[in-house]
């Protein structure tokens, strides 16, 4: 997290790239399917290292996730 001191509701958050992805992998939103297939197909994430992060969530979101990304991330090299 990044906080401006001179103005402190001015917050910026520095995010894991892979970590967005699969959050937004586990939401499972057409638009977010969209960006996590933006993001393989510009090469800014792995899909190793998506599924080393899916692993860290709930049974649930995992399914989710997993079926997402394989869509999605998995589709970039093609």
């Amino acid at each position: 997290m990044i906080c401006e001191t001179a103005d402190p509701r001015v917050v910026g958050w520095c995010l894991e790239v892979h970590k967005v992805c699969v959050a937004k992998a586990a939401a499972g939103r057409d638009k977010d399917r969209n960006y996590c297939t933006a993001l393989a197909a510009a090469g800014i994430v792995e899909q190793a290292v998506c599924e080393q992060r899916i692993a860290d969530l709930p049974p649930a979101e995992q399914r989710r996730a997993h079926h997402v990304a394989s869509h999605s991330v998995t589709r970039s090299g093609e």
